[in-house]
Parts: C-alpha cells; structure tokens; sequence
C-alpha cells in the first residue's frame, strides 16, 4: 500500500513538472510543431520505469493530430523519449525525481514459480499418492474425486520471474508461459501450458503456497512419443503400446503450480 501511494505520488509529480514545461514550450514557440523534435536516452529506476514511460506518454499524445512525441523503454531498461526539446527539461526533471525514490518492496515485484508433472492411472488398489511429499495434498484430493490413482512424476520445473513480466519455462516435456500480476495477495495471470504439443490455456488464480491442479487426458499411442515412453512406467509388465489393449493405455496427465512470491 505505501509503495502505491508512493508511484502514485510521483506520477502526479510526473504530469506536474512535464505539463509546466509544455506549456512553456507552447508559449514560446506558438505550436508545438514548431519546434525540433529530439531524442534523449535516461536512466531510470527499473521499478518505475513502466510507468514513468505510460506517464510521459500520456502527455505526449493528442487526439485529434500527431502525437507531439513517443516514449519507450529500451531492451537495456532506458528511457528513450522523442520529443520537443523544451519538453525534454521536464522530462529529466521527473527522472531526477525518480532517482531519489526507494525501490518498490521486493514482495511486491519478484515470484518463484514450481511446476511438477504428474502422470496417473485410476487402480483398483491402494494409490501412492503419499510418496509424492509436498504434492501429496493435491493429489490426495484427486483420489477423493476421482477414485484411488497410481501417481508417477515425469518432470519437475522451476522459474524465478518479475511481476507483469513474461516468464517462459521450458522443459523436455512441458512449456509453460506466464505473466502475473498481484490481485490482492494471489497472483492471476493468463497461463499457456503445452504438454508435449497438447496446449491448455486459463486464466488462473494462484494463492501464494497453496498448489493449482490442472488436468488432461492421455493415452499411449507411440512407443516413440516421448511422454507415451514415460507413461509407459504406469503400466509395468506393457513392453509396446501396440501390443496394448487401447482401453488399458489410458492416462491423465496434472500439471501441479505453485507460485511463492519473494
């Protein structure tokens, strides 16, 4: 909360400083198009440095011409803003200001992301789920719904991120994208996870420390296919898919999240 009051402060100081030397610029040149159009490069907090280019931008537009200029962040973090010269002073004047601004929290900007995927087969016995340790709960709850499952883990994967930043996490079996943001104290995000070319796509709400469960369903169909060779765990005594009765290669696949912010 103070590190929201504190962004919002100097965005308001943002268009304070940068209106003032509009209106300066306006006043001596008589049009705003009057006037060279220079590009300057600042250094800038990366914590504020999305929206220190959404504040400048906003000023620089105008609806019914041209924009007087453009501002955008560069792959290195900087600040790039072309625009009349006269508005550049209020420009590195909102710039100074930043330099003097703490970081925004930690909490507030990075996350941990785990992803493990498990593969299962509904089984008359007993299941396995509590060899699985911190994904025991999880899967604890699958069998309630579901029935006892034999459980085999095929890949385990992890990623640190920033908030509101693209975080792509690949393995050999899955690839996962995400880009979070903080609602409350849980992130959401839009969530694409391709499970060996099968693509699941949600927006999801994920409470810091408690898991997410998403499902699919399988079935063995090549003994080349690198998830179906890994499945092939869950039914020991099967040596070929081919040789397999279809209705005794089928498998669901769960890819498990859990997201710690930092």
């Amino acid at each position: 909360m103070v590190a929201s009051r504190l962004l919002r402060t100097f965005l308001l100081g943002s268009l304070v400083v940068s209106t003032a030397a509009c209106s300066a610029w306006r006043e001596k040149s008589g049009s705003p198009d009057s006037e060279r159009i220079t590009m300057r490069v600042y250094k800038v907090p990366k914590d504020y440095a999305d929206n220190a280019r959404w504040a400048i931008s906003v000023l620089l537009k105008r609806d019914d011409k041209k924009d007087f200029g453009r501002a955008e962040i560069a792959g290195n973090g900087e600040l790039l803003v072309s625009a009349p010269e006269s508005f550049q002073q209020g420009v590195q004047d909102f710039v100074d200001s930043l330099a003097k601004a703490p970081p925004l929290p930690l909490t507030k900007r990075s996350y941990k992301l785990h992803c493990w995927l498990v593969l299962g087969r509904p089984v008359a016995s007993e299941s396995n789920a509590a060899k699985f340790g911190d994904l025991m709960p999880a899967l604890t709850e699958i069998n309630k719904a579901q029935g006892p499952y034999q459980f085999l883990m095929a890949e385990q994967l992890e990623g640190n991120g920033l908030l509101k930043e693209e975080l792509k996490i690949k393995g050999s079996l899955v690839t996962l994208t995400i880009k979070p943001w903080l609602n409350g104290n849980d992130l959401e995000s839009q969530l694409n996870v391709d499970v060996n070319g099968n693509d699941i796509r949600a927006k999801v709400m994920i409470p810091p420390g408690n898991l997410l469960v998403l499902g699919q369903f399988g079935r063995i169909k090549k003994d080349d296919n690198p998830l179906d060779q890994v499945a092939q765990g869950l039914f020991p005594g099967q040596k070929s898919a081919d040789a397999t009765p279809a209705a005794d290669r089928m498998y669901n696949v769960f890819t498990i999240l859990r997201a710690t912010v930092e």
